[in-house]
């Protein structure tokens, strides 16, 4: 394949009526991270809206090892029910465009909070998680306020389009968390990085005012 192949599919495969959009085929691809952290060297995956390949030649870097890249064979006349990983994927496209995707969170570490305890302690330290997300040309034509989907990830309202698009992730009430979210994202890697979690830092910001209660306190004898 040399260049963009054009191609054509629904915007919503059970709801025709919707239309449908534009989409490209191409030699370079880009893959969802945290799916290629899943990828083994030889395996068949199913490409969504192309078909099934074979993973070859994974390359990595750093330490500890991290994939950047690999090649792919198609095998478009494998069985896409028998592959274990379906993918989404963009093609490598001057017209793409790179958005920003944002997850609100719970404020309350607790669902239900006891009434003696302090709003203070129990809120969380961390409601917004945030990542790039590069998409294919089709969102060149979302406005502010349209909803859209993001395969695999759920749904999104877009909060503005200038100077670049912002989304924010509509809640679908699931307890489990996404893999390809932008909160997975951060405990797996910022939190990570960093030594400590959301519960340090709460105990942190709790040792912290507890010592300045401490310290006031004293200062009032003082001054008795």
């Amino acid at each position: 394949m040399s260049g963009l192949e054009k191609c054509e599919k629904l915007l919503h495969k059970k709801v025709p009526e919707m239309g449908s959009k534009i989409y490209y085929k191409a030699n370079i691809i880009y893959l969802d991270a945290e799916d290629v952290a899943l990828l083994k060297e030889g395996e068949e995956v199913t490409l969504m809206d192309w078909g099934n390949a074979y993973i070859k030649n994974i390359r990595s870097s750093g330490v500890p090892a991290v994939i950047t890249d690999a090649d792919i064979e198609l095998h478009l006349d494998g069985d896409v029910k028998k592959t274990k990983h379906k993918l989404t994927w963009v093609a490598e496209n001057q017209d793409a465009e790179v958005m920003e995707a944002n997850e609100y969170d719970h404020l309350l570490t607790k669902k239900k909070p006891d009434p003696e305890e302090h709003l203070e302690n129990i809120l969380a330290p961390v409601t917004k998680y945030t990542q790039e997300v590069y998409a294919e040309e089709a969102v060149n034509t979302l406005r502010k306020g349209d909803i859209i989907q993001l395969e695999r990830r759920g749904y999104y309202i877009v909060d503005s389009v200038v100077p670049r698009k912002v989304l924010i992730a509509i809640p679908d009430g699931r307890e489990k968390i996404n893999h390809l979210s932008a909160k997975a994202h951060y405990m797996k890697y910022v939190a990570k990085q960093s030594h400590t979690t959301a519960a340090d830092d709460l105990a942190a910001k709790r040792a912290a005012k507890a010592a300045k209660k401490a310290a006031q306190k004293q200062n009032s004898k003082q001054q008795c």
